[in-house]
């Protein structure tokens, strides 16, 4: 897990131009959390290879437990954690109100919309491909 502030993440957002990000807000003591999390990491490793990147953002979790639950679940994509979540973190600076949530950035870098709640892995999946290029 990666330690970042809004601005890091900003900054490392700025350098996925030109791919679909989806950003996906967690943390492991949320039960939806807990449900999708096997299914983004598969939609991650199915889209391997193509222009996609899937970042999680730990929001409001502790450290330890959100790595212990990392590793349990096998996810290998990039994960952020953020200690102060929906209280004044990265989380509430993408107006994250409850967890989990999914957003979307389009290849320009532009926010094409987010999912509030667990999202089943068949819209994950209709949502990037919604906005990979033909």
């Amino acid at each position: 897990m990666i330690d970042r502030t809004a601005g890091q993440l900003d900054a490392d957002l700025a350098g996925l131009h030109g791919r679909v990000v989806v950003l996906n807000f967690w943390a492991s003591w949320c039960g939806p959390c807990k449900e999708e999390m096997p299914a983004i990491q598969r939609v991650a490793g199915d889209y391997a290879g193509r222009p996609v990147t899937v970042i999680g953002v730990d929001a409001g979790d502790v450290r330890s437990d959100a790595a212990a639950f990392l590793t349990r679940t096998g996810v290998t994509f990039p994960t952020v954690f953020d200690p102060k979540g929906l209280q004044g973190g990265i989380a509430s600076q993408w107006s994250v109100t409850g967890l989990p949530q999914t957003w979307f950035l389009a290849p320009d870098g532009s926010r094409a919309g987010r999912h509030a709640g667990a999202i089943p892995e068949a819209e994950l999946r209709r949502r990037i491909d919604e906005l990979l290029p033909s």
